[in-house]
């Protein structure tokens, strides 16, 4: 597993903190859940075995 630093806005932390709050999960639950979300629509490009890359539509 792999760790990243994000900076946020202040309002954006506090929304954050308090959709936490509210819903009583982590915020890294809930940044999770929006990356998930939003990274299955996203295709990644095929590299193919001689190196070219291919994208996805």
């Amino acid at each position: 597993m792999k760790m990243i630093s994000l900076r946020l806005t202040d309002e954006m932390h506090e929304r954050l903190r308090w959709a936490a709050y509210t819903q009583r999960r982590s915020q890294h639950a809930i940044v999770m859940e929006l990356l998930e979300e939003y990274l299955a629509k996203v295709k990644p490009p095929v590299i193919g075995t001689d190196g070219s890359v291919e994208a996805d539509g």
